[in-house]
């Protein structure tokens, strides 16, 4: 049985997989980044306190800044989204907390490409962050 979000994920991708060209691709994505039930549940992961829409921006900007993340599989975009918000690390930007890189993925041993998916990064900043989010540590040099 599948949830809610699950089936709307599921429902994006096949969207996005009808899409034609590159450029459609992207837009596609970003649409898919973009739509409201997506924002309910990064706020929901943010928590309160947090803006959602300034966090939406954020990623639509890093997958303008690496076109090759519209050609990736939408579930590990979100997926690393969803991640960040989680952790309360801002994608891309530079602030250097976290990062979507795009990587091929290999389908098989005979390396016959399987597509691209978006790796999730945390960066130095990101874990000096995660530190501090502790309140073990006081300060770091």
């Amino acid at each position: 049985m599948s949830t809610p979000l699950e089936e709307k994920a599921a429902a994006a991708v096949a969207r996005r997989k009808q899409g034609e060209g590159a450029q459609a691709e992207r837009q596609s994505l970003q649409s898919m980044i973009s739509a409201p039930w997506v924002t309910e549940q990064i706020q929901k992961q943010l928590g309160p306190g947090y803006d959602a829409g300034s966090y939406i921006r954020s990623v639509v900007n890093a997958v303008k800044a690496a076109p090759q993340l519209a050609e990736c599989d939408p579930a590990t975009v979100f997926g690393g989204m969803f991640t960040a918000a989680q952790l309360h690390l801002e994608i891309g930007g530079g602030i250097g907390q976290s990062w979507l890189i795009p990587r091929q993925s290999w389908k098989d041993r005979e390396n016959e490409f399987g597509g691209w998916q978006a790796s999730f990064q945390i960066g130095y900043q990101g874990l000096i962050k995660l530190a501090y989010n502790t309140g073990l540590v006081v300060d770091l040099e």
